[in-house]
């Protein structure tokens, strides 16, 4: 459970509620009685340990095998992205694409989907995604961003040794040009020569300054302006992350 998406008024007085309250003689355990609380906020609670491998989850009408690192990307996936705005034709580049909580949805409304996923834990993931879905025109990319080599890359407690590769190699696996793309890769996205993208129609995401030798907004917005996008930015967690918008005028 991401504590970002808790809503702690209400949590509060939810769990100092009669309702609440009188469940304490019956209860096991303090994660018994919280789980009762967390639900009364409209999400759900599963105990990822007991979990049959045959079971997934619905959301937005796509399934989701359950699992306890990926799984908040496919919730904030329709918060953040434009996904009504993308087209049958388009050709998706999707720089982070963890189990697929951007990727999938687009797959259903796009002509193809590249997904760049460096960890093999959540590109299997992703890939087991996409089988539960039925879907074809996602072509999973096992890679990470940045000077070409082999280096650990650690996320969220998942650690491996990974290949890494630059943008230019990237571009040259990917024989159509690039429509839409989503940035989410941890810093990797320091590592891209715009210049070499094209002019994408859409492109969205965050941009992690502590990360990847840092970088700033001025990299992204300069280019905008000189390829005449329409933009948005805005910083969160005090300048660590921020979230962009841009359009091709």
């Amino acid at each position: 459970m991401e504590l970002r998406y808790i809503k702690w008024g209400k949590f509060v007085r939810d769990a100092l509620g009669i309702e609440c309250l009188k469940r304490i003689p019956y209860i096991w355990s303090l994660q018994w009685y919280l789980s009762g609380v967390i639900r009364k906020q409209g999400m759900m609670v599963i105990n990822i340990d007991r979990l049959d491998k045959d079971l997934y989850f619905d959301y937005a009408g796509m399934k989701f095998v359950p699992d306890l690192i990926g799984y908040s990307t496919i919730f904030y996936s329709w918060e953040e992205y434009p996904i009504d705005q993308l087209k049958s034709t388009d050709i998706v580049l999707d720089l982070g694409a963890c189990v697929g909580g951007f990727a999938l949805p687009a797959s259903k409304r796009v002509k193809k989907v590249y997904a760049l996923e460096p960890l093999k834990p959540l590109a299997d993931l992703l890939g087991r995604n996409t089988e539960l879905n039925q879907i074809t025109n996602i072509q999973i990319l096992h890679y990470a961003l940045g000077s070409e080599g082999r280096r650990k890359l650690d996320y969220e407690g998942v650690e491996e040794d990974c290949e890494f590769i630059s943008f230019k190699t990237l571009l040259s696996k990917i024989p159509d040009k690039v429509d839409v793309v989503k940035l989410d890769c941890e810093g990797g996205e320091w590592s891209i020569d715009l210049d070499l993208l094209g002019t994408p129609r859409l492109m969205f995401g965050e941009l992690h300054y502590k990360m990847g030798g840092g970088g700033s907004w001025s990299k992204f917005s300069s280019w905008f302006d000189k390829e005449g996008y329409k933009y948005t930015h805005k910083y969160s967690g005090r300048g660590v992350l921020g979230y962009f918008s841009a359009e091709r005028r």
